[in-house]
């Protein structure tokens, strides 16, 4: 599939909102909840906890979501299903975009893998 597709496929299943507030670059990246999986739960601390979700999307990519205290990720990937390797199409923090990088380091790998089992089988 074309870049320009991807592009155009991403866009048909994100909902980009602005929030009010003085909060102009903060966007809302949006799943039909009805379809998620559940792939861990992250403990934070003594109380709190990240619970981690897959949705398989009717495009074949997986969006990763996370509900919790200290993080609220919304990231879409698809996945490489012969190798390790992924593509990050998007992904937001407590609705800010997050480099790939920022993503290694708040996902737990955990969670990846499980998600591409998702996509991939």
């Amino acid at each position: 599939m074309s870049n320009i597709v991807k592009v155009i496929n991403l866009l048909t299943l994100l909902f980009f909102s602005p929030k009010t507030f003085g909060q102009e670059n903060k966007i809302d990246l949006k799943v039909e909840t009805s379809k998620r999986i559940f792939l861990l739960t992250e403990s934070v601390g003594a109380v709190y906890s990240n619970t981690w979700y897959a949705y398989k999307l009717d495009n074949g990519e997986i969006a990763l979501i996370s509900e919790g205290k200290s993080k609220e990720i919304r990231s879409f990937i698809n996945f490489n299903c012969e190798n390790e390797n992924y593509i990050l199409l998007a992904s937001t923090n407590f609705g800010y975009n997050i480099t790939p990088e920022e993503f290694k380091k708040l996902v737990p790998k955990r969670a990846i893998d499980l998600g591409k089992n998702i996509q991939c089988n």
